[in-house]
């Protein structure tokens, strides 16, 4: 990998399970033919995962942590190592389809102003409908109650197109994948380490907001 032609790091905070970690670079790697550069944020995992990654996927940086600081804090170690003008942050129990990540990347350079994009996010356990985190890019209510296109509340939509090519703002983008332009996010002060999100799984897909 020629990491000077290289425009976005993917940073993966990680703890625990080997399956779903390889399924998941197996899947990255297959889905994209830029040249990625790929940290893997250990939070002190307790199983063979990171063993797996050094000697399977070589040419992902593995950055072990002393102790597990989280999504939130995984994310931060790695977003300090970033170097690059893009970084895409990304779960390590996802799935992707072919040309996603180019998708985002054209859609970003599109538009000086826009500082992250996300893609669509589809349930892991039946890919017809959008998943729970983040669905196709969030919104808040007067209330202050944050809710996603194609998710409110307990009810989550079944994808049938009706967001593939939308173009809108969105409000916040969801941790399970997303692409920023570096210097936003470490300007931004990068994620809060107080707060605990919930992990879970998707196949991510095409349309992006």
């Amino acid at each position: 990998m020629n990491h000077a032609d290289t425009e976005i790091t993917v940073v993966i905070p990680h703890y625990n399970g080997e399956d779903i970690l390889r399924d998941c670079f197996a899947s990255l790697f297959r889905s994209t033919e830029l040249p990625l550069r790929v940290i893997l944020i250990d939070n002190a995992s307790t199983d063979g995962s990171v063993a797996m990654v050094a000697k399977e996927f070589p040419s992902v940086q593995i950055i072990k942590l002393d102790r597990n600081r989280g999504f939130a804090g995984g994310c931060n170690a790695g977003i300090q190592a970033v170097k690059t003008p893009f970084v895409l942050i990304l779960n390590n129990d996802t799935i992707h389809e072919s040309g996603w990540i180019e998708r985002l990347l054209v859609k970003l350079q599109s538009d000086k102003s826009l500082a992250v994009v996300q893609p669509k996010l589809l349930s892991y356990q039946d890919r017809k409908y959008f998943d729970y985190s983040g669905a196709c890019g969030g919104e808040m209510d007067i209330f202050g109650f944050p809710f996603a296109r194609g998710r409110i509340v307990e009810l989550v939509e079944k994808d049938e197109g009706q967001y593939d090519h939308l173009s809108e703002r969105i409000f916040w983008a969801s941790g399970t994948a997303f692409l920023a332009r570096t210097d936003v996010v470490k300007k931004a002060g990068l994620f809060d380490e107080s707060f605990l999100p919930i992990w879970k799984s998707s196949i991510f897909s095409g349309g992006s907001s």
